[in-house]
């Protein structure tokens, strides 16, 4: 896992397509703003459920770091 763009992360994802890296960041209003190492923004979406596995927003893998 590379560094992340902000300190502290809520999320991590990685596409199994491509290898891509994603941090999210709960925005703490059931909305999740995921941005790439390199710091820039990528997209918003709802915040992933305690239930990991069953949510997804690519095929890859999902960790939830701020447990």
């Amino acid at each position: 896992m590379k560094k992340p763009p902000f300190p502290h992360p809520d999320w991590w994802e990685q596409n199994d397509s491509d290898g891509c890296e994603f941090f999210g960041y709960d925005n703490e209003n059931g909305s999740t703003s995921w941005y790439l190492p390199d710091g820039s923004y990528d997209c918003d979406t709802r915040t992933p459920s305690e239930d990991a596995d069953a949510w997804k927003i690519w095929e890859g893998l999902l960790k939830h770091l701020s447990r």
